[in-house]
């Protein structure tokens, strides 16, 4: 097996390291404001995917991997679940399918919060797409290249390197 070394540019680790930062709170801020404006659960996975190709890229897979340590198959399993359960809860108690409910709740520290199942809707959506991206994107930049040999070559027993 053959194994590289590729050096990460200085530059692209200061940028990425600074920007994530952002990144990550905009991703919150776009999950939070999408049930009563444009944005939500999809844009905001789609934020943190962003982040964890940039994290990859600047510092390799396994740094890329602790932005969001949660296995994907659990990310994918729990988002499902609750968005499944958000569409249709309110069919099983009686209401119509896919209606969500509203209500305020008073918190000693932060005063009165407005909740809504919409919200739970999105984090579901926000973390199948977490999921799936991080799936993707991990097993894209993951270690082993299968190495074709060229037509009319035989092929040999070592036909996997490793690369990182």
């Amino acid at each position: 097996m053959v194994r590289a070394r590729i050096e990460q540019n200085p530059i692209v680790r200061v940028v990425v390291h600074t920007s994530l930062y952002g990144l990550k709170l905009v991703a919150i801020w776009i999950l939070l404001r999408g049930h009563h404006e444009p944005g939500g659960g999809f844009i905001a996975g789609l934020l943190i995917a962003a982040a964890i190709a940039m994290q990859g890229v600047a510092f390799g897979a396994d740094a890329a991997q602790a932005i969001f340590p949660i296995p994907p198959a659990y990310l994918l399993g729990s988002g499902l679940l609750l968005s499944f359960s958000t569409v249709l809860g309110p069919a099983l108690m009686g209401r119509a399918f896919m209606e969500h409910s509203a209500g305020v709740i008073g918190l000693p520290l932060f005063g009165d919060v407005v909740w809504s199942t919409a919200v739970l809707f999105d984090i579901g959506v926000f973390l199948v797409v977490v999921g799936t991206m991080k799936t993707v994107l991990l097993t894209i930049a993951s270690d082993r290249v299968q190495v074709r040999p060229a037509q009319g070559e035989q092929d040999t027993s070592d036909s996997e390197r490793e690369v990182s």
